[in-house]
């Protein structure tokens, strides 16, 4: 069967297209994840305020969140409606989560509606897609709203500043008779962002059935810059889990 056109989309819609590969292809991430995910929330006192999920996707981060924290209530933020099908989904099915956990439609910047306080914040593979000025007004959020003794975990994606990254190997994960295929590469769009664009590609016994390709900017933040923003509300950043991850936490203890 020779290849199919590919079916090219606008930014912004995305996830239209690649919450069907998403959470198969990222799977093998976390299970690096969701450990070093679960050790950094250890110890937050989760009668202080719900945990936040940012960018919530699929829900992979609720089972370490819940494994960490089994009475918090959690909000799962998510805005793109094809992963937010998957995580309301997920939730619903689930004994534990489902009475536990609020999936929200939207990120926390425009909700109607927030916490007075909360516990812990995670925002995992997501604060990239945050603008600048849209980053500052989640630290400020945080400075206004984050528990005394709360904490943030995030991570930082590459890349660490504008440049290209070239074409990365495959990701691929077998289901039945199919394959799915996940490649991307990043081109600079601007004096502190790149585009990515990821190459989605669907096999039937080898032979390809569809290519998708769908493009996203991506804001690059690099550890000195997170620290002096942070540091500027008052906060303090640590790094925790395997250096590999590029894991941080952010907390309201005293400044280095």
């Amino acid at each position: 069967m020779t290849s199919m056109p590919s079916e090219q989309r606008s930014p912004g819609d995305e996830y239209e297209v690649s919450g069907e590969f998403l959470d198969l292809l990222i799977a093998p991430h976390w299970e690096f994840l969701e450990p070093a995910l679960k050790d950094a929330l250890d110890g937050v006192d989760a009668s202080t305020g719900p945990v936040l999920d940012l960018g919530a996707g699929s829900g992979r981060a609720l089972a370490p969140i819940d494994a960490a924290l089994p009475d918090a209530e959690i909000w799962a933020f998510e805005p793109a409606r094809t992963l937010r099908s998957i995580l309301l989904s997920a939730v619903a099915a689930s004994p534990r989560l489902r009475d536990r956990v609020t999936v929200i439609d939207r990120g926390p910047l425009e909700a109607p509606s927030l916490p007075e306080t909360f516990s812990a914040m995670v925002a995992i593979n997501m604060i990239g897609h945050l603008t600048p000025t849209d980053r500052g007004r989640l630290w400020d959020l945080l400075a206004e709203r984050l528990a005394t003794e709360g904490r943030v975990v995030l991570n930082l994606q590459p890349p660490a500043r504008p440049e290209s990254v070239p074409e990365t190997a495959p990701i691929s994960a077998r289901v039945g008779r199919r394959r799915y295929e996940g490649t991307g590469r990043a081109e600079i769009s601007g004096p502190d962002s790149v585009t990515w664009q990821m190459t989605y590609r669907v096999y039937h016994d080898e032979e390809i059935q569809a290519e998708h390709r769908v493009h996203y900017d991506w804001w690059v933040l690099d550890e000195d810059t997170l620290r002096a923003e942070v540091a500027a509300r008052g906060l303090r950043t640590a790094r925790t889990g395997p250096s590999e991850l590029a894991m941080y936490t952010i907390d309201r203890g005293p400044l280095d």
